[in-house]
């Protein structure tokens, strides 16, 4: 009998000569057992079991540990970056500050050179006010000369060229002179001109 399933099993022997007539004795009775295999015992069910759950735990257990440490290096690397970051603003609020700073600066300046400007401007004006008044006026030109042109351009607002007319006597006097320079040191040197010019023809 092969292939029997694990159980407990009697075995009886009976003789039958003729087929009909079936005889046994107390002999011929034989109990036994059939173990299952190891593989269905329940202590090792049991053991299999216990063994994936404790395998399950581990690897659950590794995992969660592997992940808590790339946590921990990931927060340590986002940490040193934000430092990182931290700094660079801190380098970049200083050069700002200093690029501010060095703009007001400039700004202060760029005031007061308009300001220097300006004031100089104004005198440069009053001076050639000033310069105008002492150019032969335009009813003096008439009263001397009947038909006549003046072409005065000034390099700059000031000017070192200066013409003038004078009459003594029968004698008509005039002349168109050029002062060393330009600006206000032409018309310094224009205004001297002028006035030796007068001076010579009062003399006469």
């Amino acid at each position: 009998y092969s292939n029997l399933a694990p159980g407990n099993y009697s075995f009886i022997s009976e003789v039958s000569l003729d087929r009909r007539n079936w005889f046994g004795s107390d002999d011929s009775f034989f109990s036994f057992s059939i173990s299952p295999p190891l593989w269905r015992r329940k202590w090792f069910i049991i053991l299999v079991a216990l063994s994936i759950v404790a395998a399950i735990y581990s690897y659950i257990k590794l995992r969660v540990r592997s992940l808590q440490r790339d946590k921990r290096l990931l927060e340590e690397e986002v940490q040193k970056r934000t430092d990182e970051i931290l700094k660079q603003n801190k380098i970049l609020a200083d050069q700002k500050n200093e690029i501010e700073m060095q703009r007001d600066i400039a700004r202060e300046q760029r005031n007061k050179i308009e300001a220097q400007n300006e004031e100089i401007q104004s005198s440069i004006y009053y001076a050639r006010r000033i310069q105008s008044a002492t150019l032969p006026p335009k009813k003096k030109l008439e009263s001397i000369l009947k038909e006549y042109f003046i072409l005065y351009k000034p390099c700059e607002i000031l000017s070192g060229d200066f013409y003038w007319i004078a009459k003594s006597n029968s004698y008509i006097f005039f002349a168109a002179g050029d002062g060393t320079g330009h600006g206000v040191p032409g018309s310094f040197m224009s205004m001297l001109g002028l006035s030796s010019l007068n001076d010579i023809i009062k003399s006469l």
